[in-house]
């Protein structure tokens, strides 16, 4: 699991906006503190190839790679973005086996 700090590492600012397009707001500044946040990202990981999500890239994710195989148009697999599982996705798992 990744921790609040590792998720906001070298971040400096956040920006929150609830607002429509089409309306417009008037800038205040509050300081606010919180506890006890809880951040879940969606996506999986950030590792080409870990397509688990486990945080490496190992035989489970070559499996899943293998079995989605040829067309597959905005799959997770499809680690080049070119709507096909095929030989250059497998040459950036590789690339990435921990």
């Amino acid at each position: 699991d990744r921790t609040f700090t590792d998720v906001l590492a070298n971040v400096d600012e956040i920006a929150f906006t609830t607002l429509e397009p089409g309306y417009f707001f008037i800038e205040s500044v509050f300081d606010i503190r919180l506890d006890n946040i809880t951040v879940t990202t969606e996506g999986g990981s950030t590792i080409p190839g870990d397509l688990n999500g486990d945080g490496a890239v190992g035989a489970e994710d070559l499996a899943i790679l293998l079995a989605n195989w040829g067309r597959c148009a905005g799959c997770p697999e499809d680690l080049d973005g070119d709507d096909t599982v095929g030989a250059s996705d497998l040459a950036i798992l590789l690339a990435n086996w921990t």
